[in-house]
């Protein structure tokens, strides 16, 4: 028996599949339709709505962006590494019909190949992610380069639209998404930075480790700024205009357990 319920995203109504887990699947649900979570993301795919246009999901999970966004804009690329996340990803899809939406069950990255893949408990949850290798569960996930991707979808003239909040890996794709930005007709982006998963990978509280940690953070954040410098128009989630200064000033002035993880909207 499925169960589903009905929930409202940014003014657009939709049916989602809840029976893999009802409590968890309906509350994840209910933040989104609240405003809870993210309300200046869905409110980017609607202010942004092109119906020629090509929206990348970038790390899907359940569906939510990608969902919202196969109203607003002619075809929707749901990438999600996540294998549970990706079959209630799927169910959702198969829900409401949603026929212009493709997930593509891959990891994001510049390395093509192979990625192990970790979830912190047995996967379908949003802090999957290459870096947690002491999770419960690990996949090991073909890796695909979205430069390369593009070129083989034939998109190279469309406009694209992306969202990219892959739990770390944007650190994992700073060249493939450099040359995204260069050759291809990129619009605008919703970018999530997680800070803190990168400066984790560096372990200890010696002074030598906060040096280290503070030196990755700050090198792998200026890089990937650098990737999207074609922008001119940086805000944070809270809508507000800000600039890169200050962004990379945030992240590494804070110390390794208060680092936040923080979404930018480039355009």
């Amino acid at each position: 028996m499925t169960d589903t319920i009905d929930v409202e995203i940014a003014g657009e109504a939709f049916k989602v599949d809840v029976s893999r887990n009802v409590e968890y699947f309906t509350n994840n649900w209910r933040a989104v339709e609240s405003g809870e979570d993210e309300p200046q993301l869905y409110a980017f795919i609607s202010e942004h709505a092109d119906p020629d246009g090509i929206f990348f999901d970038v790390g899907s999970f359940q569906g939510s962006a990608a969902l919202l966004a196969s109203r607003k804009y002619a075809v929707v690329f749901a990438f999600e590494a996540d294998p549970v996340s990706a079959e209630a990803l799927r169910d959702n899809i198969a829900a409401n019909e949603a026929d212009n939406i493709t997930v593509v069950q891959k990891f994001f990255g510049d390395e093509k190949g192979t990625q192990a893949f970790y979830s912190i408990d047995y996967g379908n949850n949003s802090g999957s992610s290459a870096f947690h290798t002491e999770g419960k569960t690990r996949w090991d996930v073909e890796t695909i380069r979205i430069d390369e991707f593009i070129l083989e979808e034939g998109l190279e003239t469309a406009p694209i639209y992306m969202k990219i909040d892959i739990e770390g890996a944007e650190y994992l794709s700073i060249d493939a998404l450099r040359k995204t930005i260069e050759k291809y007709d990129v619009r605008c982006v919703c970018l999530s930075l997680h800070p803190m998963l990168l400066a984790n990978q560096i372990k200890g509280q010696s002074i030598v480790a906060k040096i280290r940690r503070r030196i990755l953070v700050l090198s792998r954040t200026l890089r990937l700024l650098a990737a999207f410098g074609k922008f001119d128009t940086l805000v944070d989630a809270q809508g507000k205009r800000a600039s890169r200064s200050r962004l990379v000033r945030d992240i590494i002035t804070t110390g390794r357990h208060r680092v936040s993880d923080s979404e930018v909207y480039l355009t």
